[in-house]
């Protein structure tokens, strides 16, 4: 049977999101093809998390996600 590297358990717990920042990641996504909606969703979730912790804030905001959807999401070309 072919092994598979497991996906890593997440260190940290979710943060809260902000009414704002859930509508402002449901945007972007919804710009995106349909068939990268959910991987988009995922890593833009995770970026704007990651940057609400990295500016040691205790919530996402629409802030952190607008960061993040600047970054390149998928079904786009280069």
């Amino acid at each position: 049977m072919d092994q598979v590297i497991a996906t890593p358990a997440r260190g940290h717990q979710e943060l809260p999101w902000d009414e704002d920042a859930r509508s402002a990641l449901e945007t972007v996504v919804s710009r995106e093809p349909v068939l990268v909606r959910i991987s988009a969703s995922k890593r833009l979730r995770d970026e704007a998390e990651q940057r609400a912790r990295s500016a040691g804030e205790s919530r996402v905001t629409a802030q952190h996600v607008g960061m993040a959807s600047a970054l390149p999401v998928g079904g786009r070309a280069a």
